[in-house]
């Protein structure tokens, strides 16, 4: 396994050192010397599963592009709970880091910005509108899901309907997507919204669709993960619905919700998307090391964050030209439709 370890090593910075030659940014004379890059990242490992995995090695990746020494460190804990962050933020302390990025739930993140003056923190879990905060060291990555609704509302006529995860993430896109579509709407005709709820265990969608007339040319929104995404869409044809177009947010962004589906199935299919910057050398390394950036994006905000600390510790300019407000890393939002079994960009 370690011998596996230095081979990806060698691969991705010979990889690397192709294309950095091409990235347009300081030369080192302007930048800030230092002696290394050090990040910690906090990983609550039974709360966030595979993304502590996942958000750390995109984090791995990103640094391998650049030219500075390293010292990348992860600190586990089980749980968010207030005695352990309060633990694990003296530790990195102790051991002499300042930037730290942090996947988290928003319990975890409330407790950090309830404790925590000194260290900088980036939160690629968390947008700034789910916790308001004024602090100077406090930054937020992820992605506007009513940014990302507004843009998806003129295309929405009546009725609407809103298919919905039953997880607590599933029921605040729902009530999100009920409040953009009234404040939205036109207020002279008449607006039906139909909610209907997927779990976990409904593997099939009869009930709601099958020779309900009152769907017929509906906008269907789907905020379900992937898996109940490609089921409803599926079903569509099997119940003769007659379906007018099928929206969905970042949730959905994922080549393989085409392949999972008949083009019949999803050739209405409008997804909003946020992930609009890419650089090679870092998809390449990504990849190499089996890790996706490219539609995963708690991955691509991490990388994101990695950039943006890298561009704070040494006044190297960004990678990802986004631009922060109020510490809120501001993504553009670009309305993608399937075309040769790709996302491309919709033209309306």
């Amino acid at each position: 396994m370690k011998l596996l370890h230095v081979l990806l090593f060698v691969i991705i910075a010979i990889f690397i050192g192709s294309c950095t030659q091409k990235q347009a940014v300081k030369t080192p004379e302007s930048s800030i010397k230092i002696d290394e890059v050090k990040v910690a990242m906090i990983l609550p490992t039974k709360v966030i599963g595979r993304y502590a995995h996942t958000t750390s090695t995109a984090a791995f990746a990103y640094y391998l592009t650049r030219d500075h020494p390293l010292s990348l460190k992860t600190f586990t804990i089980e749980e968010e709970s207030s005695q352990a962050i309060e633990k694990v933020l003296e530790q990195i302390k102790a051991e002499g880091f300042h930037y730290v990025i942090a996947p988290m739930t928003h319990k975890g993140a409330e407790i950090i910005v309830a404790q925590e003056d000194e260290l900088y923190i980036f939160f690629p879990t968390i947008h700034k509108n789910d916790m308001p905060t004024s602090k100077s060291n406090i930054f937020f990555g992820a992605i506007d899901y009513k940014a990302q609704l507004d843009q998806l509302m003129p295309l929405v006529t009546s009725p609407l309907v809103i298919m919905y995860g039953t997880s607590q993430q599933g029921r605040k896109l729902l009530s999100l997507t009920e409040e953009r579509y009234k404040a939205i709407a036109p207020k002279h005709t008449k607006n039906t919204i139909f909610t209907f709820g997927i779990d976990k265990k409904r593997s099939n969608v009869r009930d709601y669709f099958k020779d309900n007339k009152e769907l017929d040319n509906a906008t269907f929104i789907l905020n379900t993960p992937l898996i109940k995404s490609s089921m409803i869409l599926s079903q569509f044809s099997s119940y003769d619905m007659k379906v007018n177009r099928v929206l969905s947010t970042q949730i959905n962004y994922d080549p393989l919700i085409l392949s999972m589906t008949q083009k019949k199935d999803h050739n209405t299919l409008y997804v909003a998307n946020s992930i609009t910057i890419y650089n090679d050398a870092l998809v390449q390394a990504n990849i190499l090391l089996s890790n996706d950036i490219q539609y995963d994006w708690i991955n691509y905000a991490t990388t994101v964050g990695a950039d943006f600390f890298y561009y704070m510790m040494t006044d190297i300019d960004r990678l990802y030209d986004l631009p922060l407000k109020e510490h809120q890393v501001i993504y553009p939002v670009t309305i993608v439709t399937p075309e040769n079994g790709h996302f491309m960009k919709a033209v309306f």
